[in-house]
């Protein structure tokens, strides 16, 4: 399935919370025995920070075995930008994303870092995922209804009128589409982040291919060309034009 074609556009509200390209490899034991002093190195100039977290992997496979593994995440000093690096993925993170052209330049960066040290032998899952919440109280749309704002399959209960949509405290679900390559998995509804005292709307979408791959940065990009094109077209179904006008769409040369 294609979803329908839109202009592309930048919007001036932007609802975007954070966007992530992770791409998975198999492990790759140099990374998990060895620090990664020389990639570090190489990527200094760009992403100075370090940090490192703890992961847990989980083998289905063997009867539920987990593991700890360490996750490197190298940041801007403007705290823009991250880069992350584990044994069996390497992923690059914003969430101040302003266009695709600049989130592409990390991405495309990140992956010649990786293959300037490190050989990993295939890609196995290719991701690409944008994370927005719709907040009326930043619209001026406080007084609409979710369902004027957001197509109608995607409020489910709050499209009917008989229950008040104030009474509505929760509400989520999930859409899988096959798409001319790879899947999407939109997660979408209601949602009370901690720092708020009222609900705003969630449409997370993940695009992606499990299909294994050479490990090759020009397909790569490839893919994370037509998911990011295809992102702002599964976005635009699920939003009405009252809510993409008050988001402030501008075109992108003029942006």
């Amino acid at each position: 399935m294609k979803f329908p074609d839109r202009d592309r556009v930048i919007y001036t509200s932007n609802p975007l919370q954070e966007v992530i390209c992770q791409i998975r490899f198999p492990r790759v034991l140099e990374i998990e025995s060895r620090l990664p002093v020389d990639f570090q190195k190489t990527v200094a100039q760009r992403y100075p920070l370090l940090e490192t977290r703890e992961a847990v992997r989980i083998e289905i496979s063997k009867g539920e075995t987990t593991e700890r593994a360490v996750v490197y995440e190298f940041g801007s000093t403007d705290h823009r930008w991250k880069l992350s690096l584990a044994s069996d993925f390497i992923a690059i993170s914003t969430q101040d994303y302003i266009r695709w052209e600049e989130f592409r330049d990390h991405l495309a960066t990140s992956l010649a870092y990786l293959f300037q040290h490190y050989t990993p032998a295939i890609f196995l899952r290719i991701g690409l995922r944008y994370a927005n919440l719709i907040d009326r109280s930043k619209l001026r749309l406080e007084g609409l209804p979710w369902r004027e704002v957001i197509r109608p399959s995607l409020v489910g209960i709050m499209s009917e009128t008989i229950i008040p949509p104030a009474d509505v405290a929760e509400l989520t679900g999930t859409i899988g589409v096959r798409l001319n390559e790879g899947f999407v998995t939109v997660r979408y509804g209601l949602i009370k982040p901690s720092d708020l005292d009222h609900t705003v709307y969630l449409i997370d979408s993940d695009f992606f291919t499990e299909k294994p791959t050479s490990p090759d940065t020009k397909d790569a990009l490839r893919l994370a060309d037509e998911f990011n094109a295809e992102s702002g077209r599964v976005f635009r179904w699920c939003i009405d034009d009252r809510l993409h006008d008050a988001l402030g769409p501008k075109p992108v040369d003029k942006a």
